[in-house]
């Protein structure tokens, strides 16, 4: 094993994706980050070379990893439709209204009215497209994982921010719902464990937080 590098390769077992784990976490359980899965890290053993191999094969060492007991039981997303919907109406008002404004300027386009109810058409429609794609890929960039043993909150699209707290460290469990959000079934829930003061994992927007916050409980 060669010091300098400090990391020892694994191969996912259920997605085959490899990772690099640091040699201080050899014998945890890791969360593969292409499919989210735990598999435990287990330390090589070492073998001699034969003497037709007078050579490492590689600075890294590569261990095959065996199955983990660990699943992931529901992976939850910030709800789109219902955190953002006066917007989300708006958007699908200007693209309906997009479409007319271009249908309506098609036979009037050599005049300049024509032309203006073409742009006005085209540009609501774009609009509304940016604001539906991006609530839509935050949602999909932020999850909350249940898994058999602990609560994995990820955020981010190129930089991950991840947070976990096993169940059996569960503290305090916070949840945050308006008037609207309560007649609309999503909301905000919070965890923190033992020993920390503040909030460890603070998701929003969440549909249904009270029946994940009894499962939360549940696991404990």
């Amino acid at each position: 094993m060669t010091e300098s590098f400090g990391k020892i390769r694994y191969r996912c077992p259920l997605c085959e994706e490899v990772v690099d784990v640091e040699e201080s976490l050899g014998g945890e359980k890791i969360a593969c980050p292409e499919c989210d899965r735990f598999f435990v890290a287990e330390m090589p053993s070492a073998k001699p070379l034969t003497s037709h191999k007078g050579t490492e094969q590689s600075q890294i060492p590569v261990a095959d990893s065996p199955a983990h007991d660990e699943s992931v039981i529901e992976v939850i997303h910030p709800a789109v439709f219902r955190s953002h919907l006066f917007g989300v109406i708006l958007c699908i008002l200007l693209i309906a209204g997009g479409v007319v404004a271009i249908v309506i300027s098609v036979p009037m386009v050599p005049a300049a009215l024509g032309w203006g109810l073409l742009a006005s058409g085209i540009f609501a429609i774009l609009i509304s497209l940016f604001f539906l794609i991006k609530w839509f890929i935050v949602s999909r960039a932020t999850k909350l994982s249940l898994t058999t043993e602990r609560i994995i909150y990820r955020q981010g699209i190129f930089h991950h921010i991840t947070s976990e707290v096993r169940y059996h460290d569960v503290r305090n469990i916070s949840l945050d719902l308006s008037l609207r959000e309560r007649i609309l079934g999503y909301g905000d829930l919070a965890v923190s464990s033992a020993g920390q003061d503040d909030m460890e994992i603070v998701i929003q927007d969440i549909p249904s937080p009270e029946d994940v916050a009894e499962k939360i409980r549940r696991g404990q």
